[in-house]
């Protein structure tokens, strides 16, 4: 066979399917450009002296305590949406899953146990389940 009809053999010959890459790659931003926000996860309040600990709130909250749920809902809701919006990445969609959150804590207090861990560890566990059901609903 003659060289060049090789070459042009070669070029004819597919080349195999690359496989997608798992790994994110990471893009250089232009000098001066502004960071992007990301959601970012906050530390716990500072209780105040008196103020009732995360166990007492979800033990009042299982004694059907309105106000207990509300002062959770102010202590946690920050963390909790954060924590959602880095699943979903949607403002209002995170707001909808927040509410819903909060209503199954309030519907599933009875279900936490102190034995198990601490309140927060129970309601981020709830919110992280939440949020990737409302991404699976969505997708499918």
């Amino acid at each position: 066979m003659h060289l060049k009809t090789k070459k042009r053999l070669r070029a004819v010959k597919p080349k195999p399917e690359k496989r997608a890459r798992a790994v994110k790659l990471k893009t250089k931003r232009r000098a001066g450009a502004p960071k992007p926000k990301r959601p970012q996860f906050s530390t716990p309040p500072q209780l105040e002296p008196g103020a009732p600990s995360d166990l007492e709130l979800m033990q009042a909250i299982q004694a059907s305590d309105a106000d207990a749920l509300s002062q959770l809902y102010d202590r946690y809701n920050g963390i909790l949406k954060a924590l959602i919006l880095r699943v979903v990445h949607n403002e209002a969609e995170a707001d909808d899953l927040l509410q819903e959150i909060f209503m199954e804590i309030w519907n599933q207090a009875k279900n936490f146990s102190a034995q198990k861990g601490k309140p927060l560890g129970w309601m981020v566990t709830l919110a992280r389940r939440r949020a990737i059901d409302g991404l699976r609903k969505k997708q499918a």
